[in-house]
């Protein structure tokens, strides 16, 4: 489980240049329903924007990056659970003058316990941005996601403009390259890798080639109503904070198994097979949302030169304006060779009348799509039709659930029943003081 940083109240689409602004932050779960119980001091930032992007260069970006230590952003307030819904003045940009825009960036970060006989280390106070770093395995794990706003701009004729709508997250991750072996670990065991797995034990190789180590920024836009299908979920996040550190660690080819947990290495080295493959492969996503997995996963893939490969991520059609934006607004983080397109699947119509074209996936992914138990036939109805699409090649079914309800688990005998066998190969903990992890699953039909 993690936090977020969100508006109550968010900023308005104007303002006026000899004002203080007054919005209403949030900490709260991914659907906005249950707030953080613990007190937080609130960074906030303004960042410059001019002709719909930051003014920032990317040098400036690594530079950031490079000295967190070195806190860039202001304190705005401390934040009490208790007085959640207070408003709170922001000053306003430096020397802002009439016509320019700003975008305002929310930090935090707790004060005391968190969670159970726990507390935030020391040293990762106070933020020095408010980017979101996928690779880094302490992500949420002390400060709620940072959030900013969409732009804000500074006019004296700003009277009834109306509140912002939507949000923004910045998260950023390094790629390390493709190529290096494990050599030190080469015999470990399929029980060995799967338990260095869950842990996310494996160190970071030195020896990458530099060539194909590069930094990634992707910038996620939200809205800030209720709508489940237009925010960020807790599997989401998770999934894609595993995938990335997974494969920037090394994963060795497995020995002969001995004993113990084999399905759990057997699975995690088909996937490894998969995402590492030098041949172009065909991505399905379910249950997309604002698409963070299928633009992670293109980011992945892109350190491969000659990847060819095609992503099709999928959701509602009520999604799918949001969803086009994302993938559109960073396809520069994407290698020109990889095709992200969007679209409607209707889990319970024929695949062969929606997918006429497609003959088959290697790959399909989904986070978050156990939450309603209604949806479980059709949900398995249009994965059983996957795995039959080609029974020459049958799909790699990767998915991120956290737990919402015991019942939801009922998922994986509906799976099993018809020949998809999930395991799990991986975790990431998020929050100290949430309730549930977010768990990987692997099924190889």
């Amino acid at each position: 489980m993690f936090f977020y940083l969100s508006f109550i109240r968010p900023p308005p689409t104007k303002a006026p240049v000899n004002n203080t602004l007054l919005i209403t932050p949030q900490i709260a779960n991914d659907l906005r329903t249950e707030s953080c119980t613990t007190d937080h001091e609130l960074f906030y930032d303004w960042v410059r924007v001019e002709d719909g992007a930051d003014i920032q260069t990317r040098a400036a970006v690594h530079a950031r990056r490079a000295s967190a230590k070195k806190p860039t952003m202001t304190k705005l307030t401390t934040w009490k659970a208790a007085n959640a819904y207070k408003e709170v003045p922001v000053p306003l940009p430096p020397s802002v003058r009439e016509g320019q825009m700003y975008k305002l960036v929310l930090a935090a970060v707790p004060i005391g316990p968190v969670g159970p006989n726990a507390s935030a280390p020391a040293n990762t106070l106070p933020p020095s941005t408010g980017r979101i770093l996928l690779d880094d395995e302490r992500l949420g794990r002390w400060h709620p996601l940072s959030v900013s706003s969409m732009p804000v701009l500074f006019t004296y004729q700003s009277r009834g403009a109306p509140k912002q709508e939507e949000i923004e997250r910045t998260y950023e991750f390094r790629i390390t390259g493709a190529d290096a072996e494990a050599s030190a670990s080469a015999n470990l065991t399929l029980e060995e890798i799967s338990t260095q797995l869950k842990g996310l034990q494996l160190e970071v190789p030195k020896d990458c080639a530099p060539g194909k180590s590069r930094d990634v920024r992707l910038v996620i836009r939200e809205q800030t109503s209720f709508d489940l299908d237009k925010k960020i979920w807790d599997s989401g996040i998770g999934m894609s904070a595993w995938l990335v550190q997974w494969l920037n660690r090394r994963f060795p080819a497995p020995r002969a198994a001995q004993k113990g947990n084999v399905a759990v290495g057997e699975a995690a080295t088909r996937l490894k097979d998969i995402l590492n493959s030098p041949d172009a492969i065909n991505v399905l996503e379910l249950g997309a949302g604002v698409g963070i997995v299928a633009l992670v996963l293109a980011a992945l893939r892109s350190r491969l030169a000659n990847a060819d490969d095609k992503i099709l991520t999928t959701d509602l059609e009520s999604a799918l304006p949001l969803l086009n934006h994302t993938i559109e607004f960073n396809a520069s983080a994407i290698s020109p060779r990889i095709s992200v397109k969007t679209g409607v699947l209707d889990w319970d119509e024929s695949l062969a009348e929606q997918l006429p074209e497609q003959e088959s996936f290697d790959l399909v992914v989904m986070a978050d799509v156990a939450y309603n138990h209604d949806s479980f036939s059709s949900l398995v109805k249009i994965l059983s039709g996957l795995q039959t699409m080609d029974p020459a090649k049958r799909p790699c079914f990767v998915l991120g659930y956290k737990e919402r309800d015991a019942a939801e688990r009922t998922l994986w005998e509906l799976t099993e029943a018809v020949g998809i066998k999930f395991v799990q190969i991986g975790s990431v903990p998020g929050h100290a003081a949430g309730d549930a992890p977010v768990e990987i699953w692997v099924a190889q039909s």
